[in-house]
């Protein structure tokens, strides 16, 4: 997951860096000070973040951070009051006893309703 934030964030890098190259041809082709300015502030700026990208994730590489999908977490690690940082465990077995499974509720049948009763016509 590290190394798919890693690989979005330089593709953001570059796609800074590119627009910084637009900005400065615009301002090549008109006299733009302020629009030759902000490219150049865009492609040095992106040039340095993605230095500092590569950096850490070469790094980060060497550290082993890449080698599973999720970093370890700090919950998970063994704590003094047992597996999950309790005092006392979650159920008087143990947190991972069996537990007995509940029977099922007995299905009832429903009662069948009395058939309607026969209307007799009126007589006239």
């Amino acid at each position: 997951m590290a190394m798919f934030h890693l690989e979005g964030v330089f593709l953001f890098e570059l796609a800074l860096f590119a627009a910084g190259l637009v900005l400065l041809h615009f301002a090549r082709l008109g006299s733009a000070p302020l629009l030759r300015a902000a490219g150049l502030v865009l492609v040095v700026g992106s040039v340095l973040t993605a230095a500092c990208t590569l950096y850490y994730g070469v790094r980060y590489h060497v550290q082993g951070e890449f080698e599973s999908a999720y970093p370890p977490h700090r919950m998970m690690t063994p704590r003094p009051g047992g597996p999950h940082g309790m005092m006392h465990p979650m159920h008087p077995r143990g947190p991972h006893a069996e537990r007995p499974t509940p029977a099922p509720p007995a299905l009832e049948t429903p009662e069948k309703p009395a058939p309607p009763a026969a209307v007799e016509p009126e007589a006239d």
